[in-house]
């Protein structure tokens, strides 16, 4: 993750890359790659085109947010959220309302 405000670094990625570190705030577990796509799929979570997100999509992008430093490694090959970004991911979940029946899902 970049040096400068965790805050403003967040509110510069993409709809897309916010909506999966949401993912990853909300839950109170680490979610492997397969589960995320899984869980982004069934939450309704599109790309830019409007289409549902491929796995190979989900996986790419994880992989960057990954290398940004703004998922980490946890257990058995899962990712969890930088805890830097933790609380700025969820308030912008509540706001944005995508994740409102997140846990009717699991």
């Amino acid at each position: 993750m970049a040096k400068s405000d965790p805050f403003t670094t967040y509110n510069m990625l993409t709809r897309i890359h916010r909506e999966m570190l949401q993912l990853f705030a909300i839950n109170a577990e680490p979610i492997s790659r397969t589960d995320a796509g899984k869980l982004l799929k069934e939450l309704g979570c599109v790309d830019d085109s409007g289409q549902s997100m491929l796995q190979t999509f989900v996986s790419q992008e994880l992989t960057g947010l990954e290398q940004s430093g703004f998922l980490t490694r946890g257990a058995y090959n899962t990712l969890v959220i930088n805890h830097q970004i933790l609380d700025i991911a969820v308030q912008d979940a509540i706001r944005c309302g995508v994740f409102t029946n997140f846990s009717n899902k699991l």
